[in-house]
């Protein structure tokens, strides 16, 4: 009840920020407008084979480009692209939300023996050799690693939807695990080397209660900016997977007269229409492609929105970005301590000798 209590209140005073407000109903919304949808919509995602009007006329045939009857269009396979952009939206945001939360978890864990256990020798050691992470191609390691799981073919999958999920979140999770345990950790080794740290350990501090008491209050604001970072970095990776045809919760192939075995994703989730950009773009079916980069740049906005706001909460704690009214106030009251507190000056006269 007490955290529970306390994230209430933390997440009311950041509400209070514009910025944070501005992104997380941003965010929220499209969260709740995609679970309606899916639930009040019998089929979510429509497919249209060929489009007729009022009078049987025939229209156009797929990939249909946006008209009255197909608002936004529909993609190589004749699936509405609005349909995948609300039905998808939940998959997209609550898959690159998990593996986030993940992926700070198990780094925060792997940080705590890295900042009590190792004497610096070893931790030298471990930023050395984790150095080498971040030049390693992270969508490259990704595919190798995800292909033989979620690439299906005309025969169906080898694996269940519940597998192929989980297992592309964990390999997305522990490919930056060991950036993640040396970035926590040296945070967490600047918040060890305060003052109020070393009294506690003279007071008889376990480490377990240093941890809960006095590292964690410092360290959740900075794990909600590393949190939106690694958000936006989920993002980007699913782009750059769905480019080249790997998407969440599996690939599905299925056989056409006019394309060849095209590709879509079963759960319809965003980056599932980034992997027509090249027939898009060749043959002016720009509709397909879009939409899907407007919306993958809304989310990733909402999120940045979301960081500076948790930056200008802390800022405004610590006394840091006060308006100057603010600021005036914080001068007058700080002029009124010092002047309470000001000794007067001893003159010789003040002495009687005896």
């Amino acid at each position: 009840m007490k955290y529970g209590y306390q994230l209430v209140k933390g997440l009311g005073a950041h509400l209070k920020n514009p910025k944070f407000l501005i992104g997380f109903l941003t965010i929220f919304g499209i969260l709740v407008v995609s679970i309606g949808h899916s639930i009040i919509q019998e089929e979510p995602v429509r497919q249209y084979v060929l489009v007729y009007d009022e009078d049987g006329g025939l229209v156009s045939s797929k990939p249909h480009p946006p008209s009255k009857y197909v608002p936004m269009g529909s993609d190589l396979l004749g699936y509405s692209i609005s349909d995948q952009l609300i039905t998808g939206a939940k998959y997209t945001i609550l898959f690159a939300s998990g593996v986030a939360l993940l992926r700070i978890l198990v780094g925060f864990l792997f940080a705590i023996p890295y900042v009590f256990m190792l004497n610096n020798k070893w931790r030298r050691m471990v930023e050395k050799l984790v150095d080498g992470f971040h030049y390693l191609p992270l969508t490259v390691l990704a595919i190798v690693l995800l292909a033989p799981f979620v690439m299906g073919s005309t025969g169906g999958f080898e694996y269940s939807l519940t597998e192929r999920i989980l297992v592309q979140g964990l390999i997305l999770t522990i490919l930056v695990v060991p950036l993640l345990t040396v970035l926590i950790g040296n945070e967490m080794r600047l918040i060890l080397g305060k003052e109020f740290i070393n009294g506690a350990r003279v007071l008889g501090a376990s480490n377990r209660q240093i941890i809960k008491k006095h590292v964690m209050p410092h360290l959740s604001a900075r794990l909600g900016l590393i949190f939106g970072q690694q958000f936006i970095q989920v993002l980007v990776l699913l782009m750059h997977l769905g480019l080249f045809g790997l998407f969440l919760g599996g690939t599905s192939v299925m056989f056409d007269e006019v394309y060849k075995a095209p590709k879509h994703s079963v759960t319809f989730e965003w980056s599932g229409l980034i992997s027509n950009a090249r027939e898009a773009f060749m043959t002016g079916h720009y509709w397909i492609v879009v939409p899907v980069f407007i919306a993958f740049m809304v989310v990733i906005i909402a999120m940045q929105l979301i960081v500076q706001g948790i930056q200008e909460v802390q800022q405004r704690r610590v006394g840091v970005g006060m308006s100057r009214r603010n600021r005036n106030v914080f001068k007058r009251k700080t002029k009124a301590t010092d002047n309470s507190t000001k000794v007067a000056s001893v003159k010789p006269e003040d002495f009687h000798f005896l």
